[in-house]
């Protein structure tokens, strides 16, 4: 029995052994291709968030009209009677410019820039008085549209002020 006992048991040289890893560098081609690869993920994730702008013809019946932008003007605008020293008369309302980015930002859908803005903000403010009037905010919206090729503005203007739509 003792024969038997000494063939189970193992020895430590009989462990068998984990290669150990090379630690080796890549050769060239094994980096080429590894940046083929890279380079065919970054494509396909570019080809998955590729998004197709429609391109607006500014005549477009989708597009906002003076009424509907200025009916946004009105769910934004302030009393001229909290302002004092604008220029304004006593009947006219205005859009200083923090209501003004709040609009903008929900137009364009853009954030967190307001330096930007505040230079949007300047191109339609064309009286230099730091508010703008019903036909100053009208205006610029069109302008803006036309200069930057930005008709998707006007269209996002008229789905906010559309029919279903509530204004806060």
């Amino acid at each position: 029995r003792s024969t038997s006992a000494s063939n189970n048991s193992m020895n430590a040289s009989d462990v068998p052994t984990v290669p150990k890893k090379v630690n080796r560098r890549a050769s060239y081609q094994e980096v080429i291709q590894q940046n083929k690869l890279i380079n065919e993920q970054k494509k396909n994730a570019a080809r998955a968030n590729l998004v197709v702008k429609r391109a607006y013809d500014l005549n477009d019946p989708e597009l906002a009209t003076d009424v509907e932008i200025k009916k946004l003007f009105h769910s934004y605008c302030r009393n001229v009677n909290d302002m004092a020293d604008s220029g304004f008369t006593a009947t006219d309302e205005y859009l200083n410019p923090m209501q003004f980015v709040a609009v903008l930002r929900l137009v364009t859908g853009q954030k967190s820039n307001l330096f930007k803005e505040m230079q949007t903000f300047k191109k339609f403010d064309v009286h230099n008085n730091a508010a703008l009037s019903e036909t100053d905010f009208a205006d610029g919206w069109k302008k803006l549209s036309k200069e930057e090729n930005h008709g998707e503005y006007l269209y996002n203007i008229k789905k906010i002020v559309g029919e279903d739509n509530c204004l806060l």
